[in-house]
């Protein structure tokens, strides 16, 4: 019986290749989607405190130097009734060398961050730059928590997010790739 099945594998692989080479069939186009998120209130984030040199996180880099530092608090806020009790706070202006978030992107990405103004009576401007340092975008902090989104469809394998000029929590950070693969194959 184990002999009957291999002779019926092999002949189904032989049909398989043959009409595949008949088909004209040169390539295979796979679509991947992946969702990662990075909450704040997540443990490995919140017991960071203050942030004052390179830390990276669950794929997260944290990009921060002794005069250019952010902190991990306590912060209370809901958005589309999910609630949030921490934040990533950029406490000020910051740039791709400091007081910055590098998250990993794949080129077909959508970025939404969960983010707020520090101020109770001021918006502030979130960054969204290349690798490059090339401004992308910006997303608006207001004084209510709120999801931004942006999508991306540059090359490179980062954007970083960065405050304009005063501080902004951060609630959290998710990535939707929307990433296609495609892989060849030769038919003579």
């Amino acid at each position: 019986m184990e002999t009957t099945k291999q002779v019926i594998l092999v002949l189904f692989s032989a049909i398989l290749i043959v009409g595949m080479t008949l088909a004209g069939m040169s390539s295979l186009k796979v679509d991947a989607s992946t969702t990662v998120s990075w909450n704040f209130k997540n443990t490995s984030f919140k017991n960071l405190g203050t942030i004052s040199s390179t830390t990276a996180v669950d794929g997260l880099t944290l990009v921060a130097t002794d005069s250019l530092t952010m902190q991990v608090k306590a912060k209370n806020a809901t958005v589309s009734g999910t609630d949030y009790t921490y934040a990533l706070a950029l406490s000020g202006r910051g740039n791709q060398n400091g007081r910055a978030v590098k998250v990993p992107v794949s080129g077909n990405d959508v970025i939404k961050v969960t983010l707020q103004s520090s101020s109770s009576t001021d918006a502030r401007t979130l960054i969204v730059a290349d690798s490059a340092g090339n401004q992308l975008t910006t997303m608006s902090a207001g004084t209510t928590a709120s999801t931004q989104s942006y999508t991306y469809t540059g090359g490179g394998d980062a954007i970083w997010l960065y405050s304009q000029d005063r501080g902004i929590d951060i609630l959290k950070i998710q990535v939707d790739s929307n990433g296609t693969s495609s892989t060849s194959t030769t038919t003579t």
